[in-house]
Formats: structure tokens, C-alpha cells, sequence
């Protein structure tokens, strides 16, 4: 009633403006109790998302119909994110994703471990700023005694690319960046089980990222999702350590990586 005096609007608006309301100071601290062991950067995005949510629900309360509508698939939407982050997963959108990683990446102690898969194109690190950034955070901690192992999953054919094996060769010169190459057409089994993953294993915290190209463009990442669950992290976990068993001998590698394609080099 205070709701519907106060702004002038129908009662139908007001119960859902109140209702969201309520929804926001409970989302919020659920939200604060289940990432307390991550960074309150989390905290503070999400929010800034439901704050931004109020504001919209408030300016479409003068028309009933339409704000009505629009105020309930907010709630729903609020609810199915709140229950994912209650079970350990965060959507990332590609902006807060890359802000994710280069802040793990700058802040992880000296001794921990970085594990990545790469199954994308693996041209994203040299043709992506946002993912050439991020690998000179790579290389910075690498300096500061953080052990990294990426491994890069790549058809057969690729490897006769130069732009392909330079930019691999660029990730081998950095120390403590240890890596290896699995060929995809090897894989037996569990190629529907692959994805491309990043986990910072630390002391204080494990986390787990997961990032999906944009289809139109596979050097491009288009979203990510972010799981503290340890239930989740094991699971990838169990897949890095299957892969090692396919990683390239270096004899082999090597064969591979001083390729020359003659055909470039007459051009």
C-alpha cells in the first residue's frame, strides 16, 4: 500500500516492485555467504546487476501490463541465477571473464599451479587482445614461480600452419610455462568430455573457468562460466590428468614444431 501511494501505481505493480524487493536483500546475502571465499569483486558485479534490475522494474511501473510482464521475467531470471551460484557456478560474460582470469592470474602465489586446456584455435593468443594480454599475465607469473601447464589440443593438419607453431613455440620460450600438444585425431573415447578450461590451484582456493567460443569467429571468446565447486573441478581435473596420456613425446614435437611450410616460404 505505502509502495502504491508513494509512486502512484497500480497494486498489481507494487506487490511485484515490494516482492523484488524482498527478493534482492535475500539474493544478496546468499550471494555474500556462498562466494565468501571468493574475491568480493563478485559480490560487488552482482549487486550492481540487481540494483540496475530495480531501476528498470521502477521505470516501467507506469505501464501496468508491459511492467508487470517484464518485472516477472526479471525475478525468474534473478531466481535461476541465484540457484546456479548456490550450486558454485557463475556466468561470466566475455569482459568480466577476461577480468576473472588476468586478476587470478596477477594475484596467484608464488608455487601454485595453473592447469589450461586449449581446444580452441589456438590463433586466439596472437589475433585476440584480450587474449594476448592475458598471456603476458601468463608470462609474469611464470617469473614469479607460478608453475603453468597448458596443454593445446589441435588437429594434425594444423600444426603445418607457421602462425600456428610460432605462436606455440612463443609459449615453450617462457620458464615454468610447461607445454604440450595432444593430437585431436589420437583421442579415443572422451573427445565429447573436452572442453577449453583453465584451473588456478591455489593454497587458498581452487577455481575452475570454462570458455566458449563466439561460432562466427573461433578466435573469439564469447562467454565463460566460472565453478567453485569442488565437485566440478574435480571432474575436469580427472580429464587434464587422462589427457597426459596422450601428450606428444618431445622427439615428436619437436618434429612437429620446425616444420616449414615451403609453400609459405616461396610466397
Amino acid at each position: 500500500s505505502t509502495v502504491s501511494t508513494k509512486y502512484k501505481v497500480s497494486t498489481e505493480i507494487a506487490l511485484i516492485t515490494s516482492i523484488f524487493g524482498v527478493l534482492v536483500s535475500v539474493s544478496i546475502i546468499i550471494i555474500k555467504e556462498h562466494v565468501s571465499k571468493v574475491s568480493n569483486n563478485l559480490i560487488i558485479q552482482f549487486e550492481d546487476k540487481i540494483s540496475k534490475h530495480i531501476v528498470a522494474t521502477q521505470y516501467l511501473s507506469g505501464l501496468d501490463g508491459i511492467a508487470s510482464k517484464y518485472a516477472k521475467n526479471i525475478m525468474d531470471e534473478t531466481i535461476i541465477k541465484l540457484k546456479e551460484i548456490k550450486e558454485g557456478k557463475i556466468f561470466l560474460e566475455q569482459e568480466s571473464y577476461y577480468e576473472h582470469i588476468n586478476y587470478c592470474m596477477r594475484n596467484i602465489s608464488k608455487n601454485s599451479k595453473v592447469i589450461a586446456i586449449n581446444t580452441i584455435d589456438s590463433l586466439r593468443w596472437i589475433k585476440d587482445s584480450n587474449q594476448t594480454k592475458y598471456f603476458d599475465e601468463n608470462i609474469k607469473a611464470a617469473k614469479r614461480g607460478v608453475k603453468i601447464h597448458r596443454i593445446f589440443l589441435v588437429e594434425k593438419e594444423s600444426l603445418k600452419d607457421i602462425e600456428r607453431i610460432n605462436n606455440i613455440k612463443q609459449h615453450m620460450q617462457e620458464k615454468n610455462i610447461n607445454i604440450d600438444i595432444i593430437i585431436i585425431e589420437e583421442l579415443r573415447g572422451f573427445k565429447s568430455e573436452l572442453e577449453d578450461i583453465v584451473i588456478f590451484d591455489c593454497p587458498q582456493e581452487r577455481r575452475l573457468y570454462i570458455d566458449y567460443p563466439d561460432s562466427s569467429n573461433r578466435t573469439n571468446i564469447l562467454y565463460a562460466n566460472l565453478f567453485i565447486c569442488p565437485e566440478q573441478i574435480k571432474i575436469r581435473y580427472d580429464i587434464y590428468k587422462k589427457l597426459l596420456n596422450y601428450t606428444l613425446p618431445n622427439k615428436t614435437l619437436n618434429k612437429l614444431l620446425n616444420y616449414k611450410d615451403t609453400k609459405n616460404e616461396k610466397n
